[in-house]
């Protein structure tokens, strides 16, 4: 996407702008596939727009962000979840 850091970084850099600019951000994971080096994650993100998000003003509107394009990650201790707004701390 651009404007945000290549790999991990801009994922979490994703996770943190959506956390910041909805409340009740919320993430669901319906499928994941791994293949190789890819992996493709089937996930829903919903929140009410409260803030700035990639520069769409706020709305005070719930919206629903359908799945995830394949990613390539280096080795599964990528996929382990990480500390962050949607896991938990």
């Amino acid at each position: 996407m651009p404007g945000l850091a290549p790999g991990k970084a801009g994922v979490r850099q994703l996770f943190e702008m959506f956390h910041a600019a909805f409340d009740h951000a919320g993430v669901a994971v319906d499928d994941m596939i791994a293949e190789g080096d890819k992996v493709f994650v089937m996930a829903r993100m919903t929140g009410t727009q409260r803030g700035e998000f990639m520069g769409i003003p706020p709305a005070g509107n719930t919206i629903p962000l359908t799945s995830q394009p394949p990613r390539q990650v280096p080795s599964a201790p990528a996929l382990a979840p990480q500390n962050g707004p949607f896991c938990g701390s």
